[in-house]
């Protein structure tokens, strides 16, 4: 019995338990049915293209104060026109949601899918077992984007803005354009498409479709690619007869360095004028016209005899790979400027009118010069910049190198100085750095991949053991310049004759692309290349070959010297 009571004590202390933790209207609500309250359904806009969003807003109904007393579970359809479910047009489309307790407003986003589909009328439905919705039936209209406009046409810089209602486009871009191979930026209505795509050639013009989202509406539009006339009437380049003229475009002047008793009305004109530019030479007078056909320039030819003046070629840069066909490691060299060469190695008599005679009197370690015309021998490196430096001086240029330290022999060559080169951009002479003398004696831009500067057969271009001894004595000599076949750019002797001294110390190649390589910033020995009168057919006379190093100072009877300039 007095368990029994024990119970009843604790079940009665249970029910105040209970009730301590529920208020008066908590009891009301879970025990009274109350009826939730009416909603109304609204779209934010009837019609809807691709990508854009349907809203669905669902608000109380009746007094403006009123929220929903409870969740409010509803179904969704979308139907079209044939009562067929339409839902899967619209991203995450879920056919349950609940309007949430205690809320006034409740919005509910689905985003049109980008599909290609038929314009289409559909109807959004709702409805709800626990209340009322009015509107519950909404149609709507959903499709995808028809327009097809060009909008915008761009190819580098140059951009033109297509305006509404036109179909035919214009471009103008800088002088010097390739039109053969241009990749256009193209700008088109939302969600469209256009043909063709990638580079286009508009050397004629190019029709391009534009075609909306739809897949049907499109427009076709005819773009034009003009490339704009260079009023630039100057002159680049101008040789004549081999003689490299010093253009002052400045002032409308050039100035030639001729030999003395040079016939000038003799003389064969190469002339370069500015990009597009036409040129007329009459007398002493090159008129240059520009592109335009409007502006002109009227240049006065002067011409300066000289003791001495080489005959040069001009030499375009462009990218070679460096030692392709021989057994050291190869890399790509570009060479940025272009550059004129001497056609033939430095003479003995060359050297003597510009160091003096003195200094000339030595050429050849066995033997004695055969005459002024043979290529210049036993000169150092040092000889060779210093030589380059007063051949500037002679003809008006800037000296290249700043040579100071020197030691002279007895005859007044160098032994030693210490070299460096004042403006890489200058216009004095100079001596090749072994990457442009590769590319010149593989014929440059014009090469046709011989294995020796000019041609496969090395008697042709170039003077070695087979057919250089015996001409003289049985040694074999170095031989006047130009007496064999030139190579691609009408260089002679790049190969056989005498080696020639390049500006770099010798190294390994780089590796990697390098444009205008110069070699190690220092070292022991400097490059020659070229191969001499006593080299064997086979060896370093191969274009890609390197030659032996040698020591600044060295002085021999097979190494000479070839000079070049800046453009």
């Amino acid at each position: 019995m007095k368990k029994i009571i024990n119970t009843i004590m604790v079940l009665a202390a249970s029910a105040i338990i209970m009730f301590s933790g529920c208020n008066k209207d908590d009891l009301l609500i879970n025990n009274v049915d109350i009826a939730p309250v009416p909603l109304k359904m609204e779209l934010s806009k009837n019609v809807i293209i691709s990508g854009d969003s349907l809203i669905l807003q669902f608000s109380v109904e009746g007094n403006g104060d009123m929220t929903a007393n409870k969740d409010i579970p509803i179904t969704l359809s979308v139907s079209d026109e044939n009562g067929q479910d339409a839902s899967e047009y619209f991203l995450g489309f879920t056919k349950t949601i609940t309007f949430p307790l205690g809320e006034k407003v409740f919005t509910k986003t689905y985003q049109l899918s980008k599909l290609q589909m038929p314009k289409q009328e559909v109807t959004v439905s709702a409805i709800s077992e626990a209340t009322t919705i009015s509107n519950n039936s909404v149609a709507l209209t959903i499709s995808n984007n028809t327009l097809s406009k060009m909008l915008s046409f761009k190819i580098g810089d140059e951009e033109v803005a297509v305006e509404d209602g036109t179909t035919t486009v214009h471009l103008l871009v800088p002088t010097g354009t390739d039109l053969t191979n241009l990749e256009p930026v193209v700008v088109v209505s939302a969600d469209a498409t256009y043909e063709p795509q990638g580079p286009q050639d508009f050397t004629s013009p190019v029709i391009y479709t534009v075609t909306a989202q739809d897949g049907v509406t499109s427009l076709e539009y005819t773009v034009t690619v003009e490339v704009e006339k260079s009023t630039d009437a100057s002159l680049e380049s101008l040789i004549l007869g081999g003689y490299v003229g010093i253009i002052d475009n400045d002032n409308s002047t050039v100035i030639v360095n001729v030999p003395v008793g040079t016939n000038t009305a003799d003389l064969t004109p190469t002339v370069i004028p500015a990009f597009g530019a036409s040129f007329q030479i009459s007398g002493n007078t090159c008129v240059v016209t520009a592109e335009d056909g409007i502006h002109t320039s009227n240049y006065m030819i002067s011409f300066v005899e000289k003791a001495f003046v080489p005959k040069m070629v001009l030499v375009e840069g462009g990218t070679f790979t460096m030692g392709a066909g021989g057994d050291d490691a190869t890399f790509e060299a570009t060479i940025s400027r272009d550059l004129y060469v001497n056609i033939i190695e430095i003479s003995w008599g060359q050297y003597s009118e510009v160091l003096g005679a003195d200094r000339g009197a030595v050429c050849g370690w066995r033997f004695k010069p055969i005459g002024p015309d043979v290529a210049m021998q036993s000169v150092t490196f040092f000889d060779a910049v210093d030589f380059c430096n007063e051949l500037s001086k002679m003809h008006g240029l800037d000296p290249y190198y700043e040579i100071s330290e020197q030691v002279e022999k007895a005859d007044g060559n160098l032994s030693d100085a210490k070299v460096t080169i004042i403006n890489p951009e200058g216009n004095g002479y100079r001596i090749p750095t072994e990457a442009e003398w590769e590319f010149i004696a593989r014929g440059g831009n014009k090469s046709e991949g011989y294995t020796y500067p000019g041609s496969d057969v090395i008697t042709e271009v170039g003077w070695v053991q087979e057919n250089a001894i015996k001409t003289y004595n049985n040694w074999g000599s170095p031989f006047p310049g130009g007496l064999l076949k030139a190579n691609e750019l009408g260089v002679y002797d790049m190969c056989g004759n005498v080696r020639e001294w390049c500006w770099d110390w010798f190294g390994d190649y780089p590796g990697l692309p390098t444009t205008d390589p110069t070699g190690p910033a220092s070292g022991e020995n400097k490059t020659t290349r070229g191969g001499q009168f006593w080299s064997k057919t086979t060896g370093e006379t191969a274009v890609w070959m390197r030659g032996n190093p040698y020591a600044p100072e060295t002085s021999r009877y097979d190494i000479g010297i070839r000079v070049v300039r800046n453009k």
